[in-house]
């Protein structure tokens, strides 16, 4: 169905921003935001150059990141835009001797198709991130 082969699309961009978190490459994961992309959650709201530049920052102090079962709940299909409710933990590894820091987070995101075909968030709303257990 149309469904699937919209979901599959979804799921390989979500794998490739994934990739590029955990290479700690700012550039590739750039072209996975609009250039209009926001990134909202609890006390921030960052357009697209903050989102890279909060990412460069963290990969320039030697974080890591490991995106771990990050999963989608439902997609909702309309034309070019899609709706995705997902949930994903992620973990921080900083500099040595500093402990991992992990969070759960529910993650709201709106895709938006562009005319070269790929798949970017434009808005990406993260809810209050828990402590995973």
């Amino acid at each position: 169905s149309a469904r699937t082969g919209v979901g599959a699309e979804i799921s390989e961009r979500v794998l490739g921003y994934i990739r590029a978190l955990e290479q700690g490459n700012a550039d590739a994961a750039a072209d996975y935001w609009t250039e209009d992309s926001r990134l909202i959650g609890p006390g921030f709201d960052l357009n697209h150059a903050e989102v890279i530049r909060g990412l460069r920052s963290i990969f320039d102090a030697g974080t890591r990141v490991d995106v771990l079962n990050r999963r989608t709940v439902e997609l909702f299909e309309h034309g070019d835009i899609v709706y995705e409710v997902a949930e994903a933990e992620e973990v921080l590894l900083p500099v040595a001797g500093s402990s991992p820091d992990t969070m759960h987070n529910n993650i709201f995101v709106r895709w938006k198709k562009g005319s070269d075909g790929k798949w970017r968030f434009h808005r990406a709303l993260l809810g209050p991130a828990a402590s995973a257990r």
